[in-house]
């Protein structure tokens, strides 16, 4: 009998474990934001370690970026040196995305070069 009650901690302890590990958010990557005010045109560079997935779409005089890892980084270079296209940035919520409000109505292009994504 003994054996059988230890045996079921040993099932429940697992069963928790493997459950928080699913649920558990992932750490955070340290993410190098670069940009870059051009003739006609801001670039934002998100350098990541290794590639990730991404999106980026523009609506509402909101540029949002996510990612599919969550993200650490500062965008206070980025929106200075952007101030012409943007005037603020704040990271969501969800910790795997950022959004950019924009001064206006602009296009968007946007591409991965390896583990940079380009904006």
């Amino acid at each position: 009998m003994f054996n059988r009650l230890l045996d079921s901690r040993y099932l429940v302890i697992l069963v928790a474990s493997l459950w928080l590990a699913l649920v558990a958010p992932a750490a955070a990557e340290t993410v190098v934001v670069r940009v870059g005010a051009h003739e006609g045109y801001g670039r934002i560079v998100f350098n990541w370690k290794s590639p990730v997935p991404f999106s980026a779409d523009m609506a509402g005089g909101k540029l949002v970026v996510r990612f599919n890892r969550p993200i650490e980084a500062t965008y206070d270079n980025a929106v200075r040196a952007l101030r012409k296209y943007t005037s603020g940035a704040e990271a969501g919520a969800d910790g795997r995305s950022v959004t950019f409000t924009m001064k206006g109505k602009f296009g968007l292009r946007s591409f991965n070069m390896g583990s940079a994504v380009v904006v």
